[in-house]
């Protein structure tokens, strides 16, 4: 390794060595652990562990009781996860001084260097026995990923993980896809459908605008809101859940009669 391969290399090991650490005392049972790389933002640790899934699932759809499809389309996503970016501000500080610098020829070249030294980190953390907490070591898939993905990803993972391990995650998220479908097929797991909220008719009753408020996560004031709301139609949330936005509205009929949902266009 050259002089700054090597540096990035030290100090992105301690770093996530430290995170991963702090992260496996809560004595979660993981399945999956990754350095991410987000288009062009200082790489971090996410993860996921079988009870942050189920919490997940829970505040997201009321239950842990819904079918495995639903669970998969949230059980790889790096963002959706409570351990993204897991202990980044307490350890990420000089890893993220050291990726701002701008030494190279070209963007690619950047990239390429992290993304090795990315992989390299995580073969060494797997070599030290930091995943010894888990019973058997086949039940984490590790991997050192950008995103949005490219099928760099899947040699990365495929070197860094047991054939098994490796299998499994395959499946869920690119054996049913062909080469060209591949990024769609990742992305979209990654990026639930938005959507606008609009207020279609006036809300006359405050104590149900009040309500569509709270549900709709929208940031107006409850007097500015309540008087929109009587100026329809009005768009409340210019960037909600799609899904979750359905689930309310089946939930509480009521709402259905004055809310409406319009798809966003995918990035």
């Amino acid at each position: 390794m050259c002089k700054i391969d090597t540096r990035i290399y030290h100090v992105l090991l301690e770093a996530a060595r430290n995170a991963i650490r702090e992260m496996l005392l809560t004595n979660e049972t993981f399945y999956y652990c990754s350095l991410i790389m987000l288009d062009d933002a200082t790489p971090c640790i996410t993860a996921w562990s079988e009870e942050s899934l189920n919490r997940f699932i829970r505040m997201h759809y009321g239950t842990e009781n819904v079918p495995e499809s639903e669970k998969l389309n949230f059980r790889w996503s790096y963002a959706d996860s409570t351990y993204y970016a897991f202990g980044y501000n307490k350890y990420f500080a000089d890893v993220e001084k050291l990726f701002e610098i701008d030494d190279y020829p070209t963007y690619d070249q950047k990239i390429s260097v992290w993304l090795q030294q990315m992989e390299n980190v995580m073969k060494s953390l797997d070599e030290e026995g930091i995943f010894s907490v888990i019973e058997d070591r086949k039940d984490i898939f590790i991997n050192a990923e950008i995103m949005p993905p490219d099928e760099s990803n899947i040699l990365r993972g495929k070197r860094l993980n047991p054939a098994e391990t490796f299998r499994a995650w395959y499946e869920d998220n690119w054996a049913e896809n062909d080469s060209e479908d591949l990024y769609e097929h990742y992305y979209s797991l990654h990026h639930p459908q938005t959507c606008k909220v609009v207020v279609a008719k006036p809300i006359s009753d405050k104590g149900l605008a009040m309500k569509i408020r709270r549900d709709f996560n929208v940031t107006l004031g409850i007097n500015e809101f309540i008087v929109k709301c009587n100026n329809t139609p009005i768009v409340i949330n210019e960037d909600f859940d799609y899904d979750l936005g359905k689930k309310i509205l089946s939930e509480k009929s009521l709402y259905s009669t004055f809310v409406l949902l319009e798809k966003n266009e995918k990035q």
